[in-house]
C-alpha cells in the first residue's frame, strides 16, 4: 500500500492521505448501496446491473452505478465523477 511506502516528509503525502480517504468512503458507500439493493423486493422479474458502462463515438464515457430494469419501468442510479469543456 501507498500509505507505508510514502515518507510522511514527502511533498505529496497528505494529497496521497485525502485520495486514499476519499476513495475509501466512495468504496463503502458503493457497499452500502448495494446491500440496500439486497433487501428489495419486487414481485415481478427484473434486471439489475452495476457499474454499467456506455461510450460515445467522440471517446467520452458514461458509467450507471446501479440500472434497474422491471417491465414497468427503468430506474438508473449515476454520478458525476468529471465534467471537461462545459463552460
Amino acid at each position: 500500500m501507498i500509505k507505508r511506502r510514502l515518507s510522511k516528509s514527502h511533498v505529496k503525502y497528505d494529497y496521497f492521505q485525502e485520495m486514499l480517504r476519499r476513495t475509501r468512503a466512495g468504496y463503502a458507500g458503493v457497499r452500502r448501496v448495494d446491500q440496500e439493493w439486497q433487501e428489495v423486493f419486487l414481485p415481478k422479474a427484473f434486471y439489475l446491473l452495476h457499474d454499467v458502462e456506455f461510450k460515445e463515438n467522440g471517446g467520452s464515457t458514461y458509467q450507471i452505478d446501479t440500472l434497474l430494469m422491471t417491465q414497468y419501468f427503468i430506474l438508473l442510479n449515476f454520478r458525476i465523477l468529471k465534467c471537461r469543456g462545459i463552460a
